[in-house]
């Protein structure tokens, strides 16, 4: 039997939002509500996608440079987002296991 794994899309640290106190904060992908007021929208999605930030992008094409497709048809493995320096492109989902996701967590206990 294997361990229970979900799919994370940011793990947030160091949170002041949402409540007195410091936290680490997991975001989980999934979600179906489709909320009109939804903040996290790359969050509704059941599998890894990729995120684009247009101010952060330098132009400097590592991200073609990686890609099986040349960025058309992605299928979010994530190579783009691994080569991009200044990350203008990230991969929101990965796989993790509770144990994985609790060591990762943990790290933040001092504070």
């Amino acid at each position: 039997m294997s361990s229970p794994a979900g799919l994370i899309f940011h793990l947030m640290r160091f949170s002041l939002r949402d409540g007195p106190g410091i936290r680490t904060t997991v975001f989980l992908k999934g979600c179906p509500l489709r909320c009109a007021w939804c903040h996290n929208p790359e969050g509704q999605s059941f599998g890894p996608s990729l995120m684009f930030s247009e101010e952060r992008c330098r132009h400097c094409g590592d991200c073609a440079l990686v890609c099986p497709h040349g960025l058309k048809e992605c299928e979010a493995c994530g190579r783009c987002a691994e080569a991009c320096v200044a990350e203008a492109r990230q991969l929101a989902g990965r796989r993790m296991s509770v144990a994985e996701a609790l060591a990762e967590i943990g790290r933040d206990a001092i504070f």
